[in-house]
């Protein structure tokens, strides 16, 4: 009686044995599986509004290859589930892309490559953001309505701003509250990073907006978030959010209802400025060039002459600009190929024409370049008399 009742429990016993034995050998076989983008290169600097095809290198034994999922950053560019496992990334706009893929096999094993760095068009390491421009379509902003308000979005090319392109939002119902109406893309934060946020802004006439990161589930809850007024063609910004959360599912919005004001919006930009942390196997001229220094000036505020200074660690290309609260420029302090080192220029509150300027606020912009590598850094200046 008892060697029967023995019997089901020694199968059981030999069941786990057998799973113990050969589950290290599923293991082994997982660890085959790898991927490695091979195109674009890790740092390759391409132009905007033209397609990239992106490619990798399949290593799989014996494995039955299910599909694989191209990233960039946290969004899915595209899911791949036939050879040759490659990705036709079309019309792509201004960004910074962290690129990166996943292969999956009929098993349900999976391995993930090194995430490669690709810059298209004009943008700063770091840049959150795709198409802060609106160079080559909408994607990936998305637009978002509540009650009867209503608004599209047009793309001019007609160099309103520095740029050639911006878009105009055209509002036709403004609604009750500036949430009626948004632009969105998502933007995931991390705890402990610093974020910049800046953008070129005017509208027919004065018009309040916000924008701020929101979650984008459970309780939809502000992050951070800035409430401004639009006055005038201008550069708005740059905002500085020291962010103590980590949200993956966070988007950044600008709540633009509440009136029926229509407006133009270009150069949004989001720049994480602990992004030079990330990539160190960058290109040690870009590296070097993305590490200039712009400081404040001083004195500041200031009555007759304040000093500007910046530093270079190579040679590069540098134009200084002074632009008053408008977003007009007022004088041009330097233009031209500079050494490395530290550069100071002075400016005695006067235009290019030699005119004292009005008391208020201004904004100095330094922009380098080095080969095929743009940065720009702004900061804020008080003239008082």
């Amino acid at each position: 009686m008892k060697a029967e009742t023995a019997s089901p429990m020694f199968a059981l016993l030999l069941s786990l044995l057998f799973v113990s034995i050969f589950a290290p050998l599923h293991l082994v076989a997982q660890n085959d599986l790898a991927i490695q983008i091979t195109y674009p290169p890790n740092n390759t600097v391409l132009p905007h509004c033209q397609d990239i095809n992106i490619t990798a290198d399949i290593q799989k034994g014996s494995a039955e290859i299910n599909y694989v999922i191209y990233y960039s950053g946290p969004r899915t560019l595209r899911r791949i589930r036939k050879a040759p496992w490659s990705y036709l990334w079309e019309n792509v706009p201004n960004c910074w892309a962290p690129l990166w893929a996943k292969v999956v096999d009929k098993d349900g094993n999976e391995a993930v490559s090194d995430t490669v760095y690709l810059r298209v068009g004009d943008v700063e390491k770091g840049e959150k953001l795709i198409n802060g421009g609106f160079d080559c379509r909408l994607w990936p902003w998305t637009t978002d309505t509540h009650e009867n308000a209503k608004f599209k979005i047009n793309m001019y090319n007609d160099m309103y701003f520095d740029d050639s392109t911006y878009a105009f939002i055209d509002i036709a119902n403004g609604g009750d509250i500036n949430w009626y109406l948004q632009l969105v893309q998502s933007c995931p934060l991390q705890a402990g990073h610093t974020y910049e946020i800046s953008f070129m802004a005017d509208a027919e006439m004065e018009k309040p907006i916000a924008f701020n990161f929101q979650q984008t589930a459970n309780e939809w809850t502000v992050h951070y978030q800035v409430d401004l007024l639009i006055t005038d063609e201008f550069y708005y910004g740059p905002f500085i959010y020291d962010c103590d959360v980590d949200d993956p599912t966070a988007s950044f919005k600008f709540l633009l209802g509440a009136n029926n004001i229509s407006m133009m919006l270009d150069a949004v930009s989001i720049v994480d400025l602990n992004a030079t942390s990330v990539d160190e196997k960058q290109d040690k001229a870009a590296a070097a060039i993305s590490d200039f220094q712009l400081e404040q000036n001083y004195p500041n505020p200031f009555n007759l002459n304040t000093t500007i200074r910046f530093s270079l660690p190579v040679a590069a290309h540098a134009a200084v600009d002074i632009y008053n609260i408008h977003g007009q420029k007022v004088r041009s302090l330097a233009d031209g190929d500079v050494r490395a080192g530290v550069h100071s220029l002075a400016w005695n509150g006067a235009d290019d024409l030699g005119r004292t300027v009005p008391s208020g606020a201004y904004v100095y912009r330094v922009r380098v370049q080095h080969d095929d590598q743009f940065y720009q850094m702004c900061k804020k200046a008080l003239l008082l008399k």
